[in-house]
């Protein structure tokens, strides 16, 4: 989760999914740095350019529409997630 703007719903409505969808994950979760994205940060890897962050790397050599990154040695998206977008 990298970012919570007004997109293609109103951002309390994005919020609400967002909540949800922490509350349900089971395993590690990245969260951006972002003021916010605070409440999601708790027990999270956060994701940023300031100091102590977690940051990307290999980026390069993704194809087209696609996002290919690393982080602590695990790579996105995941040989498990073969064929998804990210």
């Amino acid at each position: 989760m990298l970012n919570l703007q007004k997109d293609h719903k109103e951002m309390h409505e994005v919020a609400a999914m967002f909540a949800q969808f922490r509350a349900q994950s089971r395993e590690g979760f990245v969260v951006g740095e972002d003021d916010n994205l605070a409440a999601y940060q708790t027990n999270a890897t956060i994701f940023g350019f300031r100091p102590r962050r977690r940051r990307a790397r290999g980026a390069p050599g993704a194809r087209a529409g696609e996002s290919r990154f690393e982080i602590q040695g695990v790579p996105f998206p995941s040989a498990a997630r073969a064929g998804t977008t990210c």
